[in-house]
């Protein structure tokens, strides 16, 4: 099958606008909650906000393998490991890694 849609950037873009879009709409869910429902609720950490905006990106992923769009599937792939070690290396003392013993 040979889809024009089907390249390395068309995937690199659906990671980088999938995550975006997951943080936004947690981060109005929890502003939402805050302001009306859970009046003493600090809201979403933010690191829960980027774990599952990353996670996010399982939806393309299921998307590109039913269509087969392999091409596709590498770009979003590629860019989902940077956007995951992206966030271990801005959360590495939180989480104890790379040196950095939790406190």
């Amino acid at each position: 099958m040979n889809d024009p849609r089907d390249t390395f950037w068309n995937g690199a873009i659906a990671a980088i606008a999938t995550p975006i879009v997951c943080y936004a709409i947690l981060h109005g869910i929890g502003l939402l909650l805050a302001a009306t429902v859970l009046e003493n609720w600090g809201g979403f950490t933010e690191k829960f906000k980027v774990i599952v905006g990353i996670c996010g990106n399982f939806i393309p992923f299921q998307i590109f393998v039913k269509q087969e769009r392999g091409y596709a599937m590498r770009g979003l792939m590629t860019v989902n490991f940077i956007l995951i070690f992206g966030g271990m290396w801005y959360f590495r003392r939180e989480l104890g890694i790379l040196g950095y013993s939790v406190e």
